[in-house]
């Protein structure tokens, strides 16, 4: 009779007790949502739910000595209840004594009883993981500047920039991968290999033509 006071949203199955239970077109329940079985997403889309500030408190009873398929969402589901503060009960025992809440709040209109119902809560730690998140952008703004950020700001003239860019033989591009090549060559020694020196040498002017090409930020 308390629930019956609830707009009811949950998985396929447990959508369907209900509604055999109190009856499909009962005139004073409202019916939300029907989501699909707990093992093929249902359990995520009541999550969603919860994430979009549309669901006041949760009633999910979980077996505790089978395993489930689904396991990585009920985790989830648990975990972003407990980051919404949302009411949650977990057992009979848990869903019997707020049933007395309920009922109570309901006859005295105490919303401070039910808060979840009616207000955006969260979890204490979620501000303290906004406050870290913002520090880490912060941050990464703030961080080093890139190889041609550091060459503008070492020459105050447009020609000089020009003519350090010719003038440079190698970009951290390239000398990268000139390090690789010749960790390769000595691998190939290694491996009592020797290419052709012409080939190789050919093949890696190949390499140096095509990395001149590319921009430095890659």
């Amino acid at each position: 009779e308390v629930l019956m006071k609830f707009r009811i949203t949950g998985t396929q199955t447990t959508m369907r007790m209900c509604k055999s239970l109190w009856g499909e077109d009962h005139p004073t329940i409202e019916y939300g949502l029907t989501c699909t079985s707990g093992p093929l997403g249902g359990d995520a889309q009541i999550a969603a739910l919860m994430c979009m500030e549309d669901l006041g408190a949760l009633i999910f009873f979980v077996d505790p000595l089978s395993a489930h398929p689904h396991q990585a969402d009920i985790d989830s589901l648990i975990r972003l209840s407990n980051c919404g503060n949302v009411i949650v009960c977990c057992n009979p025992t848990s869903a019997m004594s707020m049933m007395h809440t309920f009922k109570c709040a309901l006859e005295k209109g105490n919303r401070g009883m039910i808060p979840s119902f009616f207000e955006t809560l969260e979890s204490p730690a979620v501000a303290e993981y906004k406050r870290q998140q913002e520090l880490a952008l912060a941050a990464a703004v703030q961080s080093k500047p890139s190889y041609c950020s550091r060459l503008e700001s070492n020459v105050h003239d447009e020609d000089e920039l020009d003519d350090l860019i010719e003038k440079s033989e190698e970009s951290p591009t390239e000398v990268k991968v000139g390090r690789r090549l010749e960790r390769s060559r000595s691998s190939l020694a290694l491996a009592g290999i020797n290419p052709d020196p012409e080939k190789k040498e050919s093949g890696l002017k190949k390499i140096m033509r095509t990395i001149k090409r590319l921009p430095d930020n890659i």
